[in-house]
């Protein structure tokens, strides 16, 4: 992210005000930036669990899949519970 931005502002630097539409606003940026210097990727992985609440947006701007913590919690947890189909 920008040096400038919200985001890390409000995560690292304890800033106490949280604007959800600047923080997706800047997700989505950030997205664009990334589509446009990487060929041909197959899927973003957040690295920050705070960018959870984002994944949405950025999969509808990249059109990939986005892994985070909560994609992987739920993987773990369908594999220790999986769904019954035929019963």
């Amino acid at each position: 992210m920008k040096p400038d931005a919200q985001f890390p502002a409000t995560y690292i630097l304890g800033r106490e005000e949280l604007d959800t539409d600047v923080l997706r606003a800047e997700m989505i940026e950030m997205t664009q930036a990334f589509m446009a210097s990487c060929k041909n990727p197959g899927a973003i992985l957040f690295e920050c669990t705070n960018m959870c609440p984002f994944s949405s947006d950025v999969a509808e701007v990249s059109g990939l899949p986005v892994f985070d913590i909560n994609t992987l919690i739920n993987f773990f947890y369908r594999a220790a519970h999986p769904v019954p189909f035929l019963r």
